[in-house]
């Protein structure tokens, strides 16, 4: 999964991202996730990533129906700070992304991009600009590469 984005209008963005990640034939987790949040002035910025795939339950995000949701989780640092473990879900529900792929991510347990909850559950948020794209030419038969 490859993507990124902002939320907030073009001249006024809130966040902003870019991210990939995936897991190689050896079964090697890789990837790498920039956010940045202009209201606050905060920069997370992903140090490792130690898991990536297929959303599974139970889950602690009302994770969307359509599409295709991957969730990967790691340590951060935020403006160059400690390491601190962060989760994040991509929705990638169409082309282009723009008012349809989402987005949840989360810092030591703190919703930093989530939606209105649903259920009990915090959701995805609709992104208003860019695009995450799911590349299905993953490893056959190994669903946390993709396939």
């Amino acid at each position: 999964m490859t993507g990124g984005g902002f939320l907030g209008k073009p001249k006024s963005k809130t966040f902003t991202w870019g991210m990939h990640a995936g897991q190689a034939a050896d079964g090697k987790v890789f990837g790498h996730l920039t956010v940045i949040d202009h209201v606050n002035g905060l920069k997370y910025e992903s140090t490792h990533i130690g898991d990536y795939g297929v959303a599974v339950s139970p889950f602690f995000v009302s994770v969307p129906a359509g599409g295709v949701t991957r969730v990967f989780e790691g340590r951060l640092r935020v403006n160059g700070g400690p390491q601190q473990q962060f989760t994040v879900y991509f929705n990638d529900s169409g082309e282009p992304g723009k008012n349809k792929d989402m987005l949840y991510f989360k810092v030591n347990g703190v919703n930093i991009i989530s939606g209105p909850l649903d259920g009990g559950l915090p959701t995805l948020v609709t992104i208003d600009g860019g695009n995450f794209q799911f590349h299905d030419h993953c490893i056959p038969g190994r669903p946390n590469s993709g396939n």
